[in-house]
């Protein structure tokens, strides 16, 4: 048995969005302005696998993740439970990487658009036009959307 839409909204309200909130807290940072300019200056530098240009931050920093364990965490759940949706979600840079997670998901064949639930909070231009274009080819989820 999948998870349903109160299932989603609940995790959304009561675990995704504090955690969102908390980004923007006043308490000490590091420069964030200074990451931010790292984080967006290459952005035509990498191509995902759907197409268009995406940051080199962004891609770099998802593609490290994936394939230091989570790719095989993601197939693992996958296999143990193949009828289950994806609920991906991110905030910020989280954001930017939740989103390639998403395109690089679906545009493998791995689990249909129908399935994967994007969720993004703050999250920076991760790519340039074609690579909207590309993601928003992909498809849309019957209720939450892609």
């Amino acid at each position: 048995m999948g998870c349903t839409a109160d299932d989603v909204d609940d995790f959304l309200r009561y675990y995704a969005l504090p955690v969102a909130a908390a980004a923007y807290s006043d308490a000490p940072s590091t420069n964030k302005f200074l990451q931010l300019v790292d984080e967006g200056w290459d952005y035509d530098d990498f191509e995902p696998l759907i197409g268009g240009n995406v940051a080199e931050y962004f891609y770099n920093g998802f593609t490290d993740i994936w394939n230091h364990g989570m790719k095989n965490d993601f197939y693992q759940l996958k296999n143990k439970y193949p009828s289950y949706n994806i609920l991906i979600v991110g905030h910020s840079l989280g954001g930017a990487m939740a989103s390639i997670a998403a395109a690089t998901i679906v545009s493998t064949g791995v689990v249909p658009a129908s399935k994967v639930y994007l969720y993004t909070f703050g999250q920076p231009r991760t790519g340039n036009t074609d690579y909207a274009a590309a993601f928003n080819a992909l498809g849309n989820s019957t209720e939450l959307g892609l």
